[in-house]
């Protein structure tokens, strides 16, 4: 079995949850039970999924990379959405969406590399 906490994407994901907080906790009161809760759950879900490469078939890492990789970009778009409704600064947030964007590049990386190594 893979040991996940090894790896630098599930490593970027937890960094990722960490650092979602702060922007949620600026959100107003009207999104406590919008995107102030939908996005840390979306940023748990990816280091969560990350770590079913400990998973024993292939079928089962490049589905749940899928999910991680899915994840991602749903956490890319509410970021986008916080933003563009004015209630967080770009600046607040350019950061994460770097990061974001650099483990979901990755992500599809590994699931490329694990769906090839399938082939005969």
């Amino acid at each position: 079995m893979r040991d996940h906490t090894k790896l630098r994407v599930w490593q970027k994901g937890c960094d990722i949850v960490v650092g979602i907080y702060d922007p949620t906790r600026e959100l107003p009161d009207s999104e406590k039970y919008g995107l102030s809760a939908q996005m840390p759950r979306v940023a748990v879900s990816n280091p969560s999924n990350i770590a079913g490469v400990s998973r024993r078939s292939k079928n089962d890492l490049v589905r749940f990379l899928d999910y991680a990789a899915g994840s991602s970009g749903e956490l890319e778009t509410q970021l986008h959405l916080v933003t563009r409704l004015g209630l967080v600064p770009p600046q607040r947030v350019d950061h994460l969406q770097s990061e974001i964007a650099w483990l979901r590049r990755m992500l599809v990386g590994l699931i490329r590399s694990a769906r090839a190594s399938d082939r005969p």
